[in-house]
């Protein structure tokens, strides 16, 4: 876990704390019957996405994941934990005609997104000396996104990756770990409310807070408060069942806003301005579900003498150049919420809206343009009443 920063505060029944895990800001709001258990909520919390940067990072030498990239074209067995995440990924490639892909690592490599963002940006254009066609697979030796597929055995609990297609999975684990989490709060010790967001990928349930002085939670992805002191410490696992008896729990930018209603128990999430700093263009009102943020404005770097962004066409295997800058989206899942707004923005407005109407994916979706237009995608009756105060320039009405 890169620079953990903590913060705790108390209220009646909720304890809010963040800090720093796989790359990104993560923070929650849980409810809770005592400071203890609070302290108890925070280290789980805290626990699982190490256990989470541990097994599926592709920066760290020993993750179960850079071990699986060097056995690719042979069988090898798994664990419980990446054996679902694999089995997902092959349904969501699926779901979106290829667009979610995880054969990108050489593409991403080829980049220069090489290691860790942090890392990365404080070398950015360390490598302008390159030609910026060196870093790029000509568009004849770009992934065919009719081969095959991952190979799982579900009762060996083993896969199989293509012979040299190595893969990167940053593109659903955070979703997953998110919901894998959240369920586990929720149905297993009966957080009765709670919100955990993971840079941008998020889970609410319960209902949000009621009172006048509660902010609105950023759907945005990088930005995490002043949160005051370190928080290193580990979580047992002696609680968890066999399956994930290695993690902490079993399988299964914040901004002031006075205007909440007492009688309104939802979720605020404000959506992230993409042509502000710091600025929201309205919010998204939620008492249970999940939402997802994707963006080809914000992790971007110089490499060869142009900006990239980490959001790969698996077609050309260069960063997406479609006419979307990003993609808010909603449903109950945050794991399909966080692949559909990154297929969104791979493919862009056409091509992206023709696939919503042919896959019908339980979510409603935000897309924001480069030439700003604001599209709504989804049922006609959540505009106004889910998606609130959005300047929307085009509606595309679900089942219309």
């Amino acid at each position: 876990m890169n620079r953990d920063r903590e913060q705790h505060t108390e209220s009646t029944a909720l304890t809010t704390f963040a800090f720093r895990a796989m790359n990104t800001a993560v923070s929650c709001t849980l409810s809770c019957e005592h400071k203890e258990q609070a302290e108890q909520w925070k280290q789980t919390v805290m626990s699982w996405f190490r256990y989470i940067e541990n097994r599926f990072s592709r920066f760290r030498p020993g993750s179960e994941l850079v071990q699986l990239n060097k056995t690719t074209g042979t069988d090898c067995l798994v664990s419980s934990a990446m054996l679902e995440v694999l089995q997902l990924t092959e349904l969501y490639r699926k779901q979106t005609e290829g667009t979610f892909s995880p054969f990108i690592l050489d593409a991403l490599q080829r980049c220069g997104y090489d290691r860790s963002f942090e890392q990365l940006t404080a070398a950015s254009g360390a490598a302008a000396a390159l030609s910026p066609a060196a870093h790029f697979a000509s568009a004849d030796s770009a992934i065919d996104i009719d081969a095959p597929a991952i190979q799982i055995n579900s009762y060996m609990q083993s896969v199989k990756l293509p012979s040299g297609a190595a893969i990167d999975l940053g593109g659903i684990v955070k979703g997953w770990a998110v919901r894998r989490l959240a369920d586990w709060l929720r149905r297993k010790h009966g957080v009765a409310r709670g919100i955990l967001n993971a840079g941008g990928d998020l889970a609410v349930w319960g209902g949000g807070p009621l009172g006048s002085n509660e902010s609105p939670v950023s759907s945005g992805t990088e930005e995490i408060t002043d949160i005051g002191t370190r928080a290193t410490a580990e979580t047992s696992a002696c609680n968890a069942p066999a399956a994930y008896a290695a993690s902490p729990i079993p399988a299964a930018r914040t901004k002031p806003d006075n205007s909440m209603n007492d009688s309104s128990p939802l979720w605020r999430i404000a959506i992230e301005h993409p042509w502000q700093d710091e600025g929201t263009i309205g919010l998204l009102l939620l008492g249970d579900g999940a939402s997802a943020t994707s963006s080809t404005l914000g992790r971007r770097w110089e490499q060869g003498g142009e900006m990239m962004h980490h959001l790969i066409d698996p077609v050309t295997l260069r960063p997406a150049a479609s006419d979307l800058v990003q993609c808010t989206t909603s449903g109950s899942d945050p794991v399909a919420c966080e692949i559909w707004a990154k297929t969104l923005c791979i493919l862009g407005s056409e091509a992206g809206l023709g696939l919503l109407a042919r896959a019908k994916p339980p979510v409603e979706a935000l897309l924001f343009s480069r030439g700003r237009d604001i599209i709504y995608y989804g049922d006609q009756a959540s505009l106004g009443a889910k998606w609130v105060g959005v300047p929307v320039t085009r509606t595309i009405f679900r089942n219309a």
